[in-house]
């Protein structure tokens, strides 16, 4: 059991590490830079609060969150997942454990739901949310932003940002 566990938390930290170099080497791709030889990515200099690609948006119990401003201090693993998607559903309990684990040392967990903004498919993402005991915020309108701003091409997708540098 132990074993599991760790390797759902390896996996989770792979995700959120490959998240991040997705995003990393897309930022560079944007600014016009090129690698130093076929193949190489350039990842540029690490992001700033001001240019991590920051959001505001509703949670499914209708709260504001200005993302990195609202996390300052704290890492998130901003998780982009839809309750459909088999692979997304067979990290939550990771997810869960990673966040008991690692909250008091200061890990937050946001939740973007790709699954729709409707307020069908935000009831529907609560009542999930709530089923599956996933204590965290969930976003669930402006998410087309945030997946076009992180480059968002398949799920799960997660980064590990830094809430005080982004």
């Amino acid at each position: 059991m132990s074993a599991a566990r760790d390797y759902g938390l390896v996996v989770i930290l792979f995700v959120a590490g490959a998240g991040l170099f997705l995003l990393a080497s897309s930022r560079e791709e944007r600014a016009g830079g090129h690698g130093t030889g076929a193949g190489d990515v350039n990842l540029g200099a690490p992001w700033t609060l001001a240019s991590v690609p920051s959001f505001e948006a509703r949670t499914v119990t209708n709260d504001t969150v200005q993302f990195p401003c609202d996390y300052q201090g704290r890492t998130v693993l901003l998780d982009c997942w839809a309750p459909w998607s088999g692979p997304c559903r067979q990290e939550i309990p990771h997810l869960k454990a990673a966040y008991e684990r690692y909250r008091s040392a200061g890990l937050e967990i946001l939740g973007v739901n790709l699954d729709g903004e409707s307020a069908a498919a935000v009831q529907k993402v609560s009542r999930f949310v709530d089923e599956q005991g996933m204590p965290w915020p969930q976003v669930s309108a402006g998410v087309a932003g945030i997946a076009g701003d992180y480059r968002v091409t398949g799920i799960p997708a997660a980064f590990l940002v830094d809430g005080s540098t982004g």
